[in-house]
This record gives structure tokens, sequence and C-alpha cells, in this order.
């Protein structure tokens, strides 16, 4: 991926003259497509060929976090696009991403906090907000977040979700059940919450009503039913 990106980057600049607005565009366009080499190229020029633009350094930060393994770069793109925007929440929120990455939850949860008193409503950096709480040994404080957002954004189901696992990773069970019960009431066709609730109903202790769940999952999966194979009983010694 590094060397294709390479490859782009000598391209675009044996090309013709820079439009920094077109390399800007072409980079989002890329980026939509979900080609981050290329993305990462057009809006390095731009960014290059615009230096007091810091729109381009705040994309091409973001595509190098959704790349991943170039937190220091990111870094110092975000640095340069703060000299030129300071009171921009998302530089901050990407920095949290870059420190993260990095392994540094608290400076992580300083930088999201900064992005939040600037932008309150900022459900991205209150999300990351939590997992570098959770990272840093608050997990109480991360699971309360996670549910104000669950709460707040019914239609997210992957939040949710997500709020789902942390709980039974503290042994939450009941609470994971009422929320996949929530996920199940909002999408009842998709077998993949029924077999996670099943999975939850299992470590419950709840047999009878897992296996109500699993075969739901099953029926909807188009999945045959497993039937339970019964061993034969020894013959007797009477």
């Amino acid at each position: 991926m590094i060397d294709r990106a390479l490859f782009l980057a000598v391209t675009l600049l044996s090309g013709p003259s820079p439009n920094p607005v077109s390399d800007f565009n072409s980079g989002m366009d890329a980026e939509r497509r979900g080609d981050l080499s290329a993305a990462a190229a057009w809006l390095d020029r731009a960014q290059r060929t615009a230096p007091r633009w810091a729109l381009p350094k705040l994309e091409l930060a973001e595509v190098l976090l959704d790349e991943g393994g170039a937190p220091e770069r990111a870094m110092g793109l975000l640095s340069e696009a703060q000299a030129l925007e300071s009171q921009n929440p998302r530089l901050y929120h990407l920095r949290a991403l870059a420190l993260l990455e990095k392994g540094d939850p608290a400076l992580a949860e300083a930088s999201e906090r900064a992005a939040l008193s600037l932008r309150p409503e900022f459900p991205e950096a209150r999300q990351t907000l939590g997992e570098a709480l959770w990272r840093g040994g608050q997990r109480e404080e991360a699971l309360q977040i996670w549910r104000d957002l669950s709460s707040r954004h019914p239609q997210d189901t992957v939040r949710r979700a997500l709020l789902v696992d942390r709980l039974l990773d503290e042994g939450r069970g009941p609470e994971a059940e009422a929320e996949l019960r929530i996920l199940v009431a909002a999408q009842p066709k998709n077998p993949i919450w029924h077999r996670r609730l099943a999975r939850t109903l299992d470590a419950e202790g709840r047999a009878f009503e897992a296996v109500s769940e699993r075969g739901k999952a099953d029926a909807l999966s188009g999945t045959p039913a497993t039937k339970r194979k019964l061993r034969r009983l020894p013959d007797s010694k009477r």
C-alpha cells in the first residue's frame, strides 16, 4: 500500500501544475470510494501546494489514521493545522485517535475533552473519549458515556453493539441482555442479534430461552436447525 501511494505521489508531481482545490476534491472522491492510497496522495499534494489551508491537512490525517500505522505523521499534520485553526474541534478528535493508536489513553482523553469543550454535541468525540477512559481503567465512566450515546442515537446499532460487548466484558449479562433486546426489537429480522442474545442467555444459564433465540436466528438465516443426537443406551445387564 505504501509503494502504491508513493507511485501515485510521483505520478501526480510529474503531471500538470497542481491545483489544490482540484486535488482536494480528487482526494475526497478517492476516500469516498475507499481508495485510501489514492486519497492520501491527492490530499498530500493539496496540503503541500496550499500550506496555509488547514482542511487538506485534517483530511489527510484522517486518511492516515484510517489506514493505520502512521500516527506520528498524522500528529505532525494536526500540529500544522492547529497553527491555522486552533479552535477546530475536529483536530483534537483526530489527535485523540492518533494518541490511542500510539497507546496513550490519558493524553487521548485530554484531547477529546478539549474537542468536546469546543463542540459539546460531537458523538464521535464522545465515543473515542469512552474508549480512552476504558483503556485507562475508568470503565464505569466509559460505560456511562456509551449508554448515553446509545440512548441519544437509538438508530446506531454499531454503537449499541459495542456497548453490549463492553457490558459482557464486565460480566454484566442482564444489562447486555437488555441492550440486545433493544437491538432485536429494532431489527427483528437480523439473525446476528438473535444469536448474540442466545449466547448471552446461555451465559446466564437460561438454556431454554437461548435455544428459542438460536432457532429464530437459524430460521432467519436459512440455516437448518441442528437436531440433537440421542446416544444409544447401553444394553441392559439384567
